[in-house]
């Protein structure tokens, strides 16, 4: 009877390892659009939603159109390439990027990698269309810095990796200042950005921030505006 307790215990170790391999994988629901943070169009790169195969267009001028994703973690883009398999293609793979469970809304921003094939970082920025109305300004800081800033009167902060949407209160087409400063390592601060900008209450507007090289414009600031009729 004793020399069987530890071929039992062997057979309940493998049975928990099976188990463990055959647990399904959390399943994430989200919307996302995409940028081309490079010049050009990123044309027919395809990803998998629900099993089916989805396509896309990934603009670097402008944002996509909105895409709905249902799928396991990390979400995959791949190129479908001719093959000798019974389905005909062969996918490769060329990005991808890992989702969370707070990730309802997200843009995809693609960059380029250098090397040998096409290969691109996806970097995730979350949204909230509930939060980010129109006639707002949402500032993502992606600089290594503290950034504070004033769009017309309104004052706030943002870390560095942080965001922050900015709300202009009852404001129809105008100009508005615009103004960003920079913290540096002894936390002082510089004025690194200024100038006027058209505001239209039916634009959301995203100010991405990011390093710079340039003494004189210590950060440099992209800027993509989307019009929402309501």
């Amino acid at each position: 009877m004793f020399f069987r307790i530890p071929y039992l215990f062997i057979f309940l170790s493998l049975l928990t390892i099976c188990q463990a391999n055959d647990e399904v994988p959390e399943i994430f629901e989200l919307d996302f659009i995409t940028l081309n943070w490079d010049e050009g169009v990123i044309r027919d790169l395809n990803y998998l939603s629900d099993g089916e195969v989805k396509s896309l267009k990934i603009y670097s001028r402008g944002f996509s159109l909105p895409k709905a994703y249902r799928g396991p973690s990390p979400i995959v883009f791949f190129r479908e390439v001719p093959a000798d398999t019974e389905t005909g293609v062969r996918r490769i793979p060329v990005a991808k990027c890992d989702l969370t469970s707070d990730l309802d809304e997200v843009l995809f921003i693609f960059k380029a990698l250098d090397g040998e094939g096409e290969a691109f970082r996806v970097f995730p920025i979350p949204r909230n269309i509930e939060n980010f109305k129109r006639g707002s300004y949402q500032v993502c800081n992606l600089s290594d810095f503290e950034i504070r800033g004033k769009v017309g009167e309104e004052l706030f902060a943002v870390a560095s990796n942080g965001f922050e949407v900015v709300e202009l209160k009852d404001a129809e087409s105008t100009s508005v200042e615009v103004k960003f400063a920079r913290s540096d390592e002894e936390q002082s601060w510089e004025l690194a950005y200024s100038s006027i900008w058209p505001h239209e209450p039916n634009n959301r507007m995203n100010i991405f921030i990011l390093n710079s090289d340039n003494s004189l414009n210590p950060v440099q600031i992209r800027l993509f505006s989307e019009y929402s009729p309501r």
